[in-house]
């Protein structure tokens, strides 16, 4: 086979020949070989120093001689019947290579001329001088940044149950008072799932439904228990559509301008109701606090009549609608 690689550098200057310079033989080396080896420098001014692996690969060899604090690594490579030679100066990243071919039944020779190689290497280099060729560095790492992930929240956690709160104002709509029936309400509702269950009360203040010689004082409330279902709870709006039953009361005064007319006393009408109605809430940024809208009717089992006692029968002087159309607006506060 012919020679791998072959190329030395001539002495760059003189050298202390009493300098002790470090040496290491990589990789298992047959003993033949390695008698030698030492034979052929063991005059030179060289500690050679063994290490079973490392041979064949030069950025390996390089870090094993940094490690033993080495000038030099050499390894022996076999190429079918050949020797290669391989001589690398760890600081300079040189690298001489020779191949040696051994004839049949000139192994000892074979062996005896790679010692030579190593013996030349070493004196040249214990002289200020250079082997080989600059072997160039090997290309950087290139540390593909780790794909950034999405940090996506957990789902929200959604209680068993939710208590909310709704305080504002209520308006129902009756046909007969002038301004309608506007007053305080309050709500307690109970979120179970997609279903809610609430009861409610409202009050509105006196109406005054005037008559000719009379005024019929009227202040109407309401309290119900119903059950709604969920459209929509995203966390910050929310809608649901529901009914319920209850009871309405009219608590009714009479003040008379005509002599002629006796008012009757103060009393209450009482009757059943039923309920249905859409309800939105709005929760800003998915906040405890929100805003309660409700758009609905109340359904009277009986209205009132208010009427007057003639001589000849009785005169309605106001009969509210059976069906009340109802709107309610508040502040809506929700458990966390």
């Amino acid at each position: 086979m012919a020679i791998v690689a072959l190329a030395v550098v001539t002495m760059a200057g003189p050298a202390d020949a009493q300098e002790v310079r470090r040496a290491v033989l990589l990789g298992h080396i047959e003993p033949r070989l390695l008698g030698r080896v030492r034979g052929q420098t063991g005059d030179l001014p060289w500690t050679i120093d063994r290490v079973e692996n490392g041979a064949g690969d030069f950025e390996r060899a390089l870090a094993i001689g940094r490690a033993r604090r080495a000038q030099v690594v050499v390894w022996f490579t076999r190429e079918g019947n050949a020797i290669v030679v391989s001589v690398a100066e760890v600081d300079e990243r040189r690298l001489f290579a020779r191949s040696i071919q051994a004839p049949t039944g000139e192994a000892s020779a074979a062996l005896e001329a790679a010692a030579l190689v190593v013996r030349g290497a070493l004196s040249d280099l214990a002289q200020g001088g250079h082997v080989g060729i600059v072997m160039p560095a090997p290309p950087p790492v290139v540390v593909e940044p780790e794909p950034e992930v999405p940090v996506v929240p957990p789902p929200r956690e959604e209680p068993d149950a939710r208590l909310l709160v709704s305080l504002g104002a209520a308006i129902a709509i009756d046909g007969e008072a002038p301004r309608a029936h506007i007053g305080p309400a309050a709500r307690i509702a109970v979120d179970v799932g997609i279903v809610e269950l609430a009861v409610e009360g409202r009050s509105g203040v006196q109406e005054d439904l005037d008559r000719d010689a009379l005024t019929v004082l009227v202040t109407r409330f309401a309290a119900r228990a119903g059950a709604a279902i969920e459209l929509i709870d995203d966390g910050e709006w929310r809608a649901t559509i529901g009914a319920g039953i209850g009871i309405a009361g009219h608590l009714r005064s009479t003040d008379v301008r005509d002599d002629s007319l006796e008012p009757t006393s103060p009393s209450t009408v009482a009757t059943f109701l039923a309920t249905g109605e859409v309800r939105g809430q709005w929760f800003p940024g998915a906040g405890p606090v929100g805003l309660d809208l409700a758009i609905g009717a109340d359904v009277l089992a009986i209205a009132p009549r208010f009427v007057v006692q003639l001589a000849d029968g009785l005169e309605v002087l106001h009969a509210p609608w059976s069906v009340q159309p109802t709107v309610s607006l508040g502040l809506v506060i929700r458990a966390p």
